[in-house]
C-alpha cells in the first residue's frame, strides 16, 4: 500500500452511488460507467456494492449551495471494509457537496486518503 499511496494511486475506485429510484428511471449510473471505464484502463478495482444512497430530499440539482449541504447529510450507507486509499469518481462537480458528504462517511469507514475524480467541474 506505501507504494500506492507515494504514487497517488488509489486502491479503489468508488462511483457516487445513485438512489435506486433515479439509477432505475435513468437505466444506468453514469459515475460507474466512468469507474469501470477508468478502473479497466489503469488496472484499480471498482467498488460498486457496498456502499448505497438513501432516500433523500429533493434532486441537487435543483437547489442552491446550502441547501445542497443540508439535503445531503447522512445521505450515504457503507456496508462493507474500505482500503485505507480511494479515489470518488463522479461525471460532473458543482459545489462539491456530494463528493464531500461521500468522503465523510468514507472516512468513518477506514478509507484514509481520499481523492476526488471527476469527469467535469461547474461553477457553483
Amino acid at each position: 500500500m506505501r507504494d500506492r499511496l507515494e504514487n497517488d494511486i488509489p486502491e479503489a475506485l468508488i462511483p457516487v452511488p445513485m438512489h435506486p429510484w433515479r439509477s432505475f428511471r435513468r437505466g444506468f449510473n453514469q459515475a460507474e460507467l466512468i469507474a469501470a471505464i477508468l478502473g479497466q484502463e489503469l488496472g484499480i478495482p471498482v467498488i460498486e456494492k457496498g456502499i448505497s444512497r438513501k432516500a433523500g430530499g429533493a434532486h441537487q440539482a435543483e437547489l442552491n449551495r446550502q441547501e445542497r449541504l443540508a439535503n445531503l447529510q447522512h445521505s450515504f450507507q457503507v456496508r462493507r471494509t474500505l482500503p485505507a486509499s480511494v479515489a470518488i469518481v463522479d461525471d460532473v462537480m458543482t459545489t462539491g457537496a456530494t463528493a464531500r458528504e461521500l468522503a465523510r462517511t468514507l472516512r468513518e469507514h477506514g478509507a484514509v486518503h481520499i481523492q476526488i475524480w471527476a469527469l467535469a467541474r461547474t461553477p457553483s
